[in-house]
């Protein structure tokens, strides 16, 4: 972005949007990754609903202290660090298509067996489904007119698009002395 805007705008704006980036982007963007990092472990543990907890801010604050820190050390152990997360997300990726094959041979073994939610099974993969909102509403996706349904897809596309981009931060966080590797 720096660079275009550089070229496009002058050197004065190309200045003032890399350092903005420094100075008020990045961080902001890493504190939230540490929230949101710190609310998925204790979703995972089962703990929901309480995001407001002094606990979790105190934790998303030891989180990015330690990134601070990995960043500190060298780069040579930020590249090996890198290196570890790069094969985190590559065998995370690989245990999710797992689990789906598993799923799907367990079901063709058994079709009585109630694996997998029987959700995948029993419903067409492409049609529309109901959706159970948060707040106990039901979306009947065939009853939405096409701007609803725009405006659906675009919420749906920037979750995607925020959560690649999470992904892409961790990296750039933690390891921004090896960024090709990313």
């Amino acid at each position: 972005m720096q660079p275009y805007l550089k070229y496009i705008f002058g050197d004065v704006f190309g200045f003032l949007a890399a350092w903005t980036w420094v100075v008020a982007v990045m961080p902001a963007t890493l504190a939230i990754l540490s929230i949101v990092f710190i609310e998925s472990i204790y979703s995972a543990a089962g703990v929901t609903g309480e995001g407001d907890r002094v606990q979790h801010k105190l934790l998303s604050i030891v989180v990015l202290a330690c990134i601070g820190v990995a960043n500190s050390i060298s780069t040579k152990a930020s590249t090996r660090l890198n290196n570890f997360f790069v094969a985190t997300k590559f065998v995370t990726i690989a245990a999710i298509v797992l689990a789906g094959v598993v799923v799907v041979f367990l079901q063709l073994a058994d079709p009585n067996r109630n694996v997998g939610g029987r959700d995948w099974n029993k419903k067409p993969w492409f049609g529309y489904r109901d959706s159970l909102n948060p707040d106990g509403s039901v979306t009947h996706w065939d009853g939405l007119g096409q701007w609803e349904m725009f405006g659906h897809l675009s919420a749906a596309l920037y979750a995607a698009l925020w959560a690649y981009s999470g992904w892409d931060k961790v990296c750039l966080a933690c390891f921004s002395a090896d960024r090709a590797k990313c």
